[in-house]
């Protein structure tokens, strides 16, 4: 292994598993405090990077699709500029590289990328693909989800979230299903996103050779799997929409716990994830919801605004329902228009 070389660690994990939450407290190690973060979102308006607590100059955004298939140039270009960047004068050094992805992402061909790019193999070195899985609902999307399997397979290191809200039983059957699939990861408890950084970040090298499947039979199927096409760069499966509503102004407080109860109750099993930055009238400060199948966690509140950018912006990953159907819902309680 050459040291010299930028550690990269990936964090995949399917949507709503808790990679910001983890993101967010590892970052506030200040051991960390020379790492830049690339973060891709299935969306047209991207929130993540505004709510990771972190010095927003090292935070950079990959939009307009997901790199595990419509983006990879972006991802090769944007490291590449990067370390150009960081070694001209006068610019700060970056000694880590984190990568999070978007919630349906393969990271077999983002690995790829990193690891057979010419021009990257003398930068950068790919140090672990960490996969979070959620506590909650990992059992049922192990079973459901494709996505979710194969980032569970590839991982060489994998975080269980949310275990404060498991039972012992099911923990069991969770852990027993993600050994089943992977037994040879460092396996991680974690609540709140806490972790123990020497685990997570394990001095050792990703070798995709060790991988039992073909890697050209699995990047071939990657790509066919995906089923995405130039008119919508951001799906991934024909039942799976991603689409963004906002409003300029503010929203009436109860209209907007009314919205909540009916999202719930009325349209939980269509989402896949919701995630959202809503300005209240007669507050100062933003709400945020999100939850994900079925699971909406309780509102929360920033301190103060990450931008000058007050608007409310809501970002829906539905499944199985027209997007029309969803955003109508939507526009009727709150007002919100989608991003055209």
């Amino acid at each position: 292994m050459n040291e010299n070389l930028i550690p990269i660690n990936i964090i995949s994990g399917f949507l709503g598993s808790g990679k910001t939450t983890l993101l967010t407290e590892v970052l506030k190690n200040k051991s960390l405090k020379n790492t830049a973060v690339i973060i891709n979102e299935f969306g047209e308006v991207s929130l993540d990077h505004l709510l990771v607590r972190h010095t927003r100059e090292n935070i950079i955004e990959l939009q307009n699709g997901c790199i595990c298939c419509s983006i990879q140039n972006d991802l090769r270009n944007t490291l590449l500029e990067l370390f150009y960047k960081t070694t001209s004068r006068n610019s700060k050094t970056v000694d880590r590289i984190i990568i999070e992805t978007t919630g349906l992402a393969d990271p077999l061909p983002i690995s790829n990328t990193l690891l057979n790019c010419n021009e990257l193999q003398k930068i950068y070195r790919l140090e672990n693909l960490i996969t979070v899985v959620d506590g909650i609902n990992g059992l049922h999307t192990l079973k459901n989800q494709k996505e979710a399997i194969r980032q569970v397979f590839l991982a060489s290191v994998i975080v269980l979230s949310k275990i404060d809200l498991l039972k012992n039983d099911d923990k069991k059957k969770l852990t027993d299903s993600i050994k089943a699939i992977n037994s040879k990861s460092d396996l991680i408890m974690s609540s709140h996103g806490k972790v123990p950084l020497p685990v997570l970040f394990s001095p050792k090298k990703i070798n995709i050779n060790k991988v039992s499947w073909d890697l050209n039979n699995l990047l071939k199927e990657t790509i066919n799997s995906h089923d995405y096409n130039s008119d919508d760069l951001n799906r991934h499966d024909n039942k799976i929409y991603s689409f963004t509503m906002t409003r300029d102004s503010p929203i009436n407080e109860k209209s907007f716990d009314f919205f909540i109860k009916t999202l719930e109750k009325e349209m939980g099993p269509y989402l896949l994830r919701v995630k959202g930055i809503i300005n209240i009238s007669g507050t100062n400060r933003p709400a945020i919801i999100h939850g994900s199948q079925k699971i909406l966690h309780p509102v929360d509140w920033l301190n103060k605004w990450p931008s000058k950018d007050k608007r409310t912006r809501i970002i829906f990953i539905t499944f199985n329902i027209k997007k029309t159907q969803f955003s109508g819902f939507c526009e009727s309680i709150l007002g919100l228009k989608e991003v055209s």
